[in-house]
């Protein structure tokens, strides 16, 4: 992934996800309180967690776009996720539109 897609704040550094990322997505997507305004507030198996990281991988890829793993500069922790999605899944009411989307990790 290019540099020129990562972002710096005062307090953040935003770059692409990553395949090394999913262990934090496992655990962001099994609590349910990150979980409960996400579509039908239900959480995500490792399997389910893992499809995920790989199409948001994708569309950096083959779209030039996508979504921000935010980490606190302070203590290097992972704080959430936001960017854009981009939709291919046929049975999606978002089929071939793009979301703004984020989770923000529970503790903050």
């Amino acid at each position: 992934m290019e540099d020129s897609h990562c972002v710096e704040t005062e307090r953040l550094f935003l770059r692409p996800i990553r395949a090394s990322d999913l262990a934090w997505f496992i655990k962001v997507y099994a609590n349910p309180k990150n979980m409960k305004q996400i579509h039908d507030g239900s959480t995500l198996t490792k399997k389910q967690a893992q499809h995920k990281v790989n199409n948001f991988i994708k569309d950096w890829e083959e779209h030039g776009f996508g979504m921000w793993i935010l980490q606190e500069k302070s203590t290097s922790q992972f704080i959430g996720y936001a960017g854009f999605r981009y939709f291919e899944e046929k049975e999606a009411t978002l089929h071939n539109q793009i979301e703004l989307g984020y989770i923000i990790n529970e503790p903050y």
